[in-house]
């Protein structure tokens, strides 16, 4: 059963800190998009989600549209696509339709995920790499934006405001600043600010 922290520490935009290979037979790791990925990952409390990094160095082609061989190149340096996601315990499936890899659309792509305080590692099932032959696993680590930790206040506020029945002419339009003074004020009284009806204290 997957626990409300995990769900929490998931929600959110989060920045590509590091994109590490590792094969199974040796336990040799390298960074696959070079020292210096960039990316990000996004999960959001609709159940969509979508993903996108590539290398950071890559070589910009000489004209807006690239040539064949650049464009080889470009492709071979990103991962992207879109979807739903099923989160389970340590498990969330990305339910993929749309990408960058048209083999990969309509396909359910499997990763685990550990949670290190508020940054969680995702690792791919193992898969036989396409460049060495070698079967390994891809560990990304993705560091939380600003905009993740104001997304996720917003929702723990607005889950407790959902007790005051006498909120209801605000539900659909409350604000994050909103939010945060009606929960103080409620939190202060055991009644909600500006209205002269009774709830139970969240």
């Amino acid at each position: 059963m997957t626990s409300s922290a995990d769900v929490s520490a998931l929600l959110g935009t989060r920045r590509l800190q590091s994109y590490a290979r590792e094969v199974l037979e040796t336990g040799e790791r390298y960074n696959q998009f070079g020292d210096d990925p960039d990316g990000y990952i996004g999960y959001s409390p609709d159940g969509r989600m979508y993903a996108i990094f590539t290398r950071k160095d890559r070589i910009p082609p000489a004209d807006a549209v690239p040539t064949d061989e650049e464009g080889v190149a470009l492709l071979g340096t990103m991962v992207a696509y879109a979807g739903t996601f099923t989160l389970e315990a340590e498990k969330v499936t990305h339910h993929i339709d749309v990408s960058w890899n048209q083999a990969w659309t309509g396909t359910d792509q499997v990763r685990f995920y550990k949670l290190d305080g508020d940054t969680p590692s995702i690792t791919t099932a193992p898969y036989k790499s396409c460049f060495d032959g070698k079967v390994g696993r891809s560990i990304l680590v993705w560091e939380k934006s600003s905009s993740s930790s104001n997304l996720r206040s917003w929702l723990v506020a607005r889950e407790r405001l959902e007790f005051c029945l006498c909120l209801r002419h605000v539900r659909s339009k409350i604000s994050f600043g909103q939010a945060v003074f009606e929960l103080q004020a409620h939190e202060g009284t055991g009644r909600c600010s500006g209205s002269p009806s009774r709830c139970a204290a969240a």
